[in-house]
């Protein structure tokens, strides 16, 4: 199920049209921003209509944007994020799509379309690679440490040392240093429903140090390479999950077009005739997610402040303009508002009202 694979982009000839975009943008929320074939020269806001091609890079900043591709996979970039489309197959007459995103800083939601079963999610981070078929899961790299989340179905987790990549089998072949690290990344788990892994703090700072190391030049076959105490068998670490609130939101909020509808906006796009009000209906059907998930959100039990910190990774002390703060988990952000949950419940907070987000 897993592989890590380097793909052309789909579609004739060189030329980007709508039809061989990977993505179509559903909404923006915030700062979020699109930068053809990774050129920052050529950053552009991103908006609803907006289409996102293999070798575009995505950031966002404090707001997130969401993605579907025709086969009906859906993407939210999440807040303070960097990730790049690496490479898109689409075989439309085997109805089999290959996508792969190189994320290299913050976190991202993905949901494959049930039924789905030949198309293939593949994300990488700088030391480990997530690959699903037909699933709902998160990915995050912060500091330096990889961590998948599965809500639904299963991924397969494993190292990633993106330096052997480009190494030939006959180097692997001469080095025993470079084969002790190949066995390394060829180590396996399978994240089921509910549950989530991370690879080891010591062995994604080592991988971090040995990929800068072998990109530079003479590298050769890494005899002087400090491996450490590289163990494929203690290198991924796997629990229970618990679910965040930001969990809940995007799986109730990260909606998405039947394919119908995605191929007349992906042709009015085309046409320059794109009109917002062609996703009116998904916007209200966002709506009424939006508020199932608050519901759910407010039900939630509220543990002690230094567990729930070690739970959630959105925490953060809201700063108003008054001079009140506001200590709790961000668990939604509207262009009018911050929903933010603390041990007294949910509060909605107008953004003017804020001086600062620390």
């Amino acid at each position: 199920m897993l592989s890590i694979i380097s793909l052309a982009a789909c579609g004739p000839g060189d030329q980007k049209s709508a039809q061989n975009a990977a993505f179509l943008a559903l909404q923006s929320e915030g700062e979020a921003w699109v930068l053809p074939d990774g050129k920052a020269d050529a950053k552009k806001e991103a908006s609803q209509g907006m289409l996102v091609f293999a070798a575009d890079t995505i950031q966002t900043g404090k707001g997130s944007l969401d993605l579907q591709s025709r086969s009906g996979n859906a993407l939210r970039i999440r807040e303070n994020t960097t990730v790049t489309v690496e490479s898109l197959v689409d075989q439309r007459g085997q109805a089999a799509v290959a996508v792969v995103l190189n994320l290299q800083q913050g976190s991202l939601f993905a949901r494959a379309q049930k039924g789905q079963q030949t198309d293939e999610f593949t994300v990488k981070t700088p030391t480990a690679v997530a690959s699903v078929r037909g699933t709902a899961f998160a990915v995050r790299y912060e500091n330096g440490q990889p961590n998948v989340r599965v809500m639904e179905g299963s991924v397969a987790m494993q190292p990633r040392i993106s330096s052997l990549e480009k190494m030939s089998s006959e180097a692997l072949a001469k080095s025993p240093e470079l084969q002790k690290l190949a066995e390394l990344q060829r180590t396996e788990i399978i994240v089921e429903t509910q549950k989530e892994a991370s690879l080891d703090a010591k062995v994604s700072q080592t991988l971090q140090a040995i990929n800068q190391e072998l990109a530079e030049p003479g590298a050769g076959t890494a005899a002087n390479l400090d491996l450490g105490d590289l163990s494929p068998e203690s290198a991924l670490e796997a629990k229970e999950m618990r679910r965040s609130a930001e969990d809940i939101m995007d799986e109730k909020t990260l909606v998405t077009v039947a394919a119908q509808e995605f191929d007349q906006l992906r042709q009015s796009v085309e046409k320059g005739e794109f009109d917002p009000s062609l996703l009116a209906e998904l916007e209200g059907l966002r709506a009424e997610k939006r508020l199932e998930a608050l519901q759910e959100i407010a039900r939630m039990r509220m543990d002690a402040q230094a567990n729930w910190q070690a739970d959630y990774s959105k925490m953060a002390t809201v700063v108003l303009r008054d001079g009140q703060q506001v200590y709790g988990e961000i668990v939604n952000r509207t262009a009018e508002t911050l929903t933010i949950r603390d041990k007294q419940g949910l509060h909605n907070i107008p953004l003017a009202a804020i001086k600062s987000i620390e």
